[in-house]
């Protein structure tokens, strides 16, 4: 009887060691996702656009990622993630719609109403 004890607290420890080992292979940070955005609810975060080389993410945000400051409104938001934390520069104070970068993510295209460089004349 002793021995069934024995041999069924083996078990459990050998099972839990073997959960362990599993949980911590499927949170390490080898994951393919990551989380770019740390925000409140509130802000509402679209249509992404990653570069080619995936060192560079453009996208639109309701939130002050670059801290320029200023209303809630939508802005074009350039993110680099080769560094941590990601860095975020404000590209334009609009909606950056249908977002598109170059290969390694130094131009952004994206279409927009607004007059950003001064040369529209219908704005």
């Amino acid at each position: 009887m002793l021995r069934l004890h024995s041999f069924s607290f083996f078990c459990l420890i050998l099972i839990g060691l073997m959960v362990a080992a599993f949980w911590q292979i499927q949170t390490s940070s080898n994951s393919p996702l990551r989380r770019v955005t740390n925000t409140s609810p509130e802000v509402i975060s679209l249509n992404p656009s990653l570069s080619g080389d995936g060192s560079q993410v453009a996208f639109e945000s309701t939130g002050d990622l670059a801290g320029v400051g200023g209303a809630q409104h939508f802005r074009a938001i350039k993110g680099s993630m080769s560094v941590e934390p990601f860095r975020f520069a404000e590209v334009g104070n609009t909606r950056a719609v249908s977002p598109s970068q170059s290969q390694d993510g130094s131009r952004v295209t994206f279409a927009s109403y607004e007059d950003l460089i001064g040369q529209n004349e219908d704005r």
